[in-house]
C-alpha cells in the first residue's frame, strides 16, 4: 500500500422555483456580501479580492449549531451562473455552480456541491453524512431566502 486516499466526491443538486425575473432573482444571489442581512445561518460574508467577474468571498455561518468558516473563489456570469471552488474551509475539496434560468413561472435556481470530505474511510462515511446533511440544510436554507427576497413586493 502506498497510502494513497481516494476521494469520495459527493454530488449534491437543489432547486427552487422563483416568481420574479431572472434579473432580480441573480442580482440577489450574486452579492453574497448582503447574505448575512437576511439569510439568519450567514454570520459573515466579505469580499476579499475581486477582479472582472472572479472574487474571493471569506465567509462564515452557523447551521445546526455548528459553527462553519471557509473561504471560496468565485466566476459569475450574468443571469446565467455562478461557478465556485473553495479555497480553505472543512473539507478537502468543495466547489460547483449556481444555474439560473428563466421558465414561464419566473426564475429557476439550481445550486450544486461536489465535494470530499478527504478523511479516513470510517471518517468519510461519517463526515460524508454530517457534511452532506449541513449542504442539505444549508442550500434549502439559502434558496428559500432568495426566494423569499425575490418574491417580495417593492
Amino acid at each position: 500500500s502506498r497510502g494513497i486516499r481516494r476521494g469520495i466526491m459527493i454530488h449534491l443538486e437543489h432547486s427552487i422555483i422563483i416568481k420574479s425575473n431572472i434579473e432580480k432573482v441573480y442580482n440577489i444571489a450574486s452579492k453574497i456580501e448582503y447574505f448575512p442581512y437576511f439569510m439568519p445561518h450567514v454570520k459573515t460574508s466579505r469580499i476579499i479580492k475581486k477582479q472582472g467577474n472572479k472574487r474571493e468571498v471569506e465567509m462564515s455561518a452557523v447551521v445546526n449549531g455548528i459553527k462553519s468558516h471557509w473561504i471560496s473563489a468565485s466566476t459569475t456570469e450574468k443571469n446565467k451562473k455562478i461557478t465556485y471552488k473553495q479555497i480553505k474551509g472543512v473539507c478537502k475539496v468543495m466547489g460547483g455552480e449556481w444555474r439560473f434560468n428563466k421558465i414561464p413561472e419566473g426564475t429557476s435556481i439550481t445550486l450544486i456541491h461536489n465535494f470530499d470530505v478527504g478523511f479516513s474511510i470510517i471518517g468519510k462515511l461519517i463526515g460524508g453524512i454530517v457534511i452532506k446533511k449541513w449542504v442539505n440544510k444549508y442550500s434549502l436554507l439559502t434558496l428559500g431566502a432568495i426566494k423569499e427576497r425575490a418574491e417580495r413586493r417593492k
